[in-house]
């Protein structure tokens, strides 16, 4: 399973193994709601209207800020929240690429900067 987000002419996606994400945001404590929508509707392919881009935009941003920053204050944030999924995701989700939260986020970020330009919405699609 994929979460593909597409502007006009970018796209970016998290795959379910990614989703832990979400639950990263949650455990550092940040209130991003429109983030905090799309983990709940996932798998309902969301849209972002054009009138919320820039919120999302800097949500994104504020949590990869907080990821950055996590890094060296709260190193076993990341653990805590891998060990709390079942031991079916686990062994998995191993299998597949390193979880990398820069590129989930950063992709974000230019999927927005380029719905900014075009004066678009987001539009988002779960496979």
């Amino acid at each position: 399973m994929v979460f593909t987000f597409r502007s006009p002419t970018l796209s970016g996606h998290i795959s379910e193994e990614e989703c832990i994400l979400f639950d990263m945001i949650r455990t550092l404590g940040l209130q991003l709601p429109l983030l905090a929508a799309i983990d709940r509707d996932f798998y309902d392919s969301p849209v972002i209207p054009r009138d919320k881009v820039a919120a999302l935009r800097e949500e994104a941003l504020v949590a990869l800020r907080a990821f950055q920053g996590s890094q060296g204050s709260r190193p076993d944030a990341f653990e805590r929240v891998w060990q709390a999924r079942p031991p079916g995701f686990r062994e998995t989700a191993a299998t597949l690429r390193p979880f990398d939260p820069e590129r989930c986020l950063g992709s974000l970020v230019a999927v927005c900067d380029d719905a900014l330009i075009q004066g678009a919405a987001i539009e988002c699609l779960s496979d």
